[in-house]
C-alpha cells in the first residue's frame, strides 16, 4: 500500500502507517460521521467503560472538516515526519511519540476546568472550545515540526507562501501565523503543542541524535571531499595519459 501511494520515495514505516491511519479516517468519517463519536478521546468512556482504544485512535483521526488546512497539515507531517523518523530511527521514534502522546493526554485529562475567575474572557489562557480535545491529531503534528525543527535549527525549508528559504527554527512560528492569518485559527490552540515539544526535544537530545546528525553531516562531508579528490587524481591521471600520447605521437 505504502509503495503504491508513495511510490519509491515512501516514507518510514511510522510515519506511512499514520499517514495511512489519517487518510482513511478522513474517507470514514466522510461516509460514516457516526463513528466520529467511538474513536474521539471521551474520558468517561475510557474510564467507566474501558474504551481504551481511544488513547490511541483520536491521535490518528482528523476529527474537523476536511479542507486546505488539513491537507497542508498531512504534507507537513509526511515531511516533518519523515525527516525525524529517518534521524531517530524506527524504534527510538516510535518511544518518542509515545512519550509526546502521553503528555499531551496527560494535559488534556488534567489541564484546569473551565474559566479562570478574574481573568478577562480575551485573556483567558484556556478557552472553553480548547478544554478538552476530541482529537488530538492536530496538536501531534505541531509538536512533530516543533521536534524537528528545534533539532535542525539552521537548516534552509521552504515554507508557503514566504518566496525565499527560511531557517527551520522559525518553522513552528511560521505556522502559528499563518493558520492564525488564513484559517482563523486561535493562537492558545498552539501553547500546549509548543509545550510539550520542549521535553520531547529534552529527551531526543538525551538519546544523542542532534550529535548523531551532526556526525552524520560532517561524515557526508569528509565523504563528499573524498569522492571529489578522487575525481581530481581522475582527471590529472587522464591528462598526463592525454601528454603521454601527444608525445608519443
Amino acid at each position: 500500500i505504502c509503495r503504491a501511494v508513495f511510490g519509491e520515495d515512501r516514507p518510514p514505516p511510522i510515519t506511512a502507517v499514520w499517514l495511512t491511519l489519517v487518510a482513511c479516517s478522513v474517507a470514514l468519517f466522510h461516509f460514516y460521521p457516526q463513528y466520529k463519536q467511538d474513536l474521539c478521546l471521551h474520558w468517561p468512556s475510557i474510564l467507566k467503560k474501558n474504551q481504551w482504544w481511544r488513547l490511541a485512535s483520536n491521535f490518528a483521526c482528523v476529527g474537523g472538516k476536511f479542507g486546505v488546512h488539513t491537507m497542508l497539515e498531512l504534507f507537513i507531517m509526511s515531511q516533518s515526519g519523515r525527516s525525524l523518523e529517518r534521524e531517530c530511527g524506527t524504534l527510538r521514534y516510535s518511544f518518542l511519540m509515545v512519550f509526546v502522546g502521553c503528555m499531551f493526554l496527560a494535559i488534556d485529562r488534567y489541564r484546569p476546568h473551565g474559566v479562570i475567575p478574574g481573568i478577562p474572557g480575551n485573556l483567558q489562557p484556556f478557552p472553553p472550545q480548547f478544554k478538552r480535545s476530541p482529537f488530538l491529531f492536530q496538536s501531534m503534528v505541531t509538536s512533530v515540526i516543533c521536534i524537528e525543527s528545534w533539532i535542525r535549527p539552521m537548516g534552509l525549508v521552504s515554507f508557503y507562501p514566504i518566496p525565499f528559504p527560511v531557517r527551520s527554527y522559525w518553522m513552528p512560528f511560521i505556522l502559528c501565523a499563518q493558520s492564525a492569518m488564513i484559517f482563523g485559527t486561535d493562537l492558545r490552540a498552539f501553547l500546549f503543542p509548543i509545550l510539550v515539544s520542549v521535553p520531547a526535544y529534552l529527551a531526543v537530545c538525551l538519546m544523542g541524535l542532534p550529535r548523531r546528525h551532526a556526525q552524520l553531516h560532517n561524515q557526508r562531508f569528509l565523504d563528499e571531499l573524498h569522492l571529489e579528490h578522487e575525481r581530481q587524481l581522475e582527471e590529472v591521471a587522464r591528462q598526463a595519459a592525454r601528454d603521454r600520447e601527444f608525445d608519443d605521437a
